[in-house]
């Protein structure tokens, strides 16, 4: 039982590092809109085009992950 709990803290460990560089990436992602602007000429549309996207992919990927199924602490689904 102690190798499935060590087993379950890394895994969750893992889950938390991966949201926590994802939020990361997410947020800090609308610092580059004005230099993408500048460098490629986007317009203020296609910038709200990108935003959209983010969300989008955003939204997709928590979807998809709460609509899978769960582990307990065991491991096991």
């Amino acid at each position: 039982m102690t190798d499935a709990r060590n087993h379950y803290r890394r895994t969750l460990k893992a889950c938390n590092l991966a949201g926590f560089i994802q939020s990361a990436t997410m947020n800090l992602s609308p610092f580059l809109f004005v230099p993408l602007m500048l460098l490629y000429g986007l317009s203020y549309t296609q910038v709200g085009l990108l935003v959209l996207l983010n969300f989008a992919a955003q939204f997709a990927a928590d979807l998809h992950s709460s609509a899978g199924k769960t582990t307990d602490i065991s491991g096991t689904l």
